[in-house]
């Protein structure tokens, strides 16, 4: 066996082997750690004892160094675009490059390709639903398939108001812990307020309950968290509005039979949702 001028034999680098049969011999070299510097033509050669007659077999071998890397600009902020690039090396034919999310399913938008190396996946408007591992496989026809993972991380507040409860969720690791004021004074849990907080993937989740609910809590509440990466603070409003409902009855006194009266109700105002209703003995509403 040759490579190039040079005469291979059996060692750490390759192995040969034979084996006999019904009219054949049989030769198989084998590389024992396969790199691009093998590529190249080999030959097997011969020599029969008939007449000394000499003979010989060129063989040409490839070898692609097939890779795949993923690589994040970082943490961005909820609206902002991020790019990811998948670099990998190229192949004249069989090249499927394909992206997928949290191992979900193949993504179909926002791919382009950058020369025939490099894969761009495009999010232009990043939201909490972006956070996740992402992962670029690429299948270099029957050589085989390589993969790479990043994970991307979106820092978002979020906040809303459900009845006593006001919801706020941070994404991305915490440095801090959650902040919650009303107006410049900074909540605690006591008697007044209840705060929790739990965790799932890449979602942290905070809520302040409300014990005894008033109109005094009518007001501006900011959820406020501080990121590990950069120590980035971030914050989110939430506006909460408590009504003080009620209906006080009124009426002018006793009537003589025949005589006319008057009942009158006195209630809160909304500015939609207002249903009033009158009964008398616990009866059907009254319609006139």
């Amino acid at each position: 066996w040759k490579f190039g001028e040079t005469v291979l034999v059996d060692d750490t680098d390759y192995d040969i082997s034979t084996s006999s049969g019904s009219y054949v011999r049989r030769d198989v070299l084998t590389i024992n750690t396969l790199e691009t510097s093998n590529t190249g033509t080999y030959q097997c050669s011969a020599t029969y004892t008939e007449g000394s007659v000499a003979t010989s077999k060129d063989i040409s071998l490839t070898v692609y160094e097939v890779s795949s890397v993923v690589s994040s600009s970082g943490t961005v902020d909820a609206g902002s675009e991020f790019i990811l690039t998948c670099t990998h090396s190229a192949l004249d034919t069989g090249l499927v490059v394909a992206w997928t999310l949290n191992g979900g399913d193949p993504i179909t938008e926002g791919i382009t390709a950058d020369g025939p190396t490099k894969s761009l996946l495009t999010v232009s408007s990043a939201t909490a639903q972006h956070n996740g591992v992402y992962e670029c496989s690429v299948t270099f026809g029957d050589v085989g398939t390589v993969t790479d993972q990043v994970t991307q991380y979106v820092r978002v507040i979020e906040g809303t108001a459900t009845q006593h409860a006001l919801d706020g969720a941070a994404t991305h690791e915490l440095s801090a812990p959650t902040v919650w004021k009303f107006g410049e004074t900074v909540l605690v849990d006591d008697s007044d307020y209840d705060i929790s907080t739990s965790s799932g993937s890449y979602v942290r989740r905070d809520v302040l309950t409300i014990n005894t609910l008033e109109t005094s809590n009518t007001g501006t509440y900011q959820c406020s968290a501080t990121y590990t990466e950069g120590s980035v603070a971030t914050s989110k409003d939430i506006s909460l509005t408590v009504y003080g409902i009620e209906s006080v009855v009124s009426s002018s006194g006793t009537v003589d039979a025949g005589s006319e009266f008057i009942l009158t109700c006195t209630h809160s105002a909304l500015d939609t949702g207002l249903v009033v209703s009158w009964t008398l003995n616990g009866g059907d509403p009254i319609t006139e």
